[in-house]
């Protein structure tokens, strides 16, 4: 596995795809990592099969591919399965999304890349803003509460 900390350095490197393997209404509440392939725990094996109807052609890249959850044990599983069908080389990110958030990492809403939320601020470490292409707006961070609208 790698820390957040070697996996933020990786963010814009094109040799490394991210993978969320965490459930749709858990990517839609907390968002993403941005340019994450998206396949929940339980697609991960239909995603990577080359011979599966639900196969993701993004999994055929010459990549080290990182794979996150929410706090690293799914995402651990589902990089042993993907090693398990040949998918090479995947890491682990330790610690998921929940750690990458807690050091700062940037992260997308699921469904519409234009809103990019940035961690860090006076009152809370994980406080974001959400900004859109219009206007920055203020929101409150979901791990902890604090923040202001």
């Amino acid at each position: 596995s790698i820390s957040v900390h070697e996996a933020k350095s990786l963010i814009e490197n094109e040799r490394y795809q991210f993978v969320d393997v965490r459930e749709l209404s858990e990517q839609q509440n907390v968002g993403v990592i941005p340019g994450a392939i998206l396949s929940s725990r339980g697609m991960i094996e239909f995603h990577i099969d080359p011979d599966s109807p639900l196969h993701k052609s993004e999994f055929d890249q010459e990549k080290t591919y990182i794979f996150y959850c929410a706090s690293g044990a799914r995402s651990a599983l589902a990089a042993v399965a993907a090693k398990d069908m040949g998918l090479k080389p995947v890491v682990n990110m330790a610690g998921g999304i929940t750690e990458w958030i807690k050091h700062g990492g940037s992260i997308t809403d699921r469904d519409n890349d234009r809103y990019i939320y940035l961690f860090g601020g006076k009152n809370c470490d994980r406080i974001f803003r959400r900004i859109s292409f219009e206007r920055t707006i203020n929101r409150t961070c979901n791990p902890c509460g604090k923040g202001s609208d």
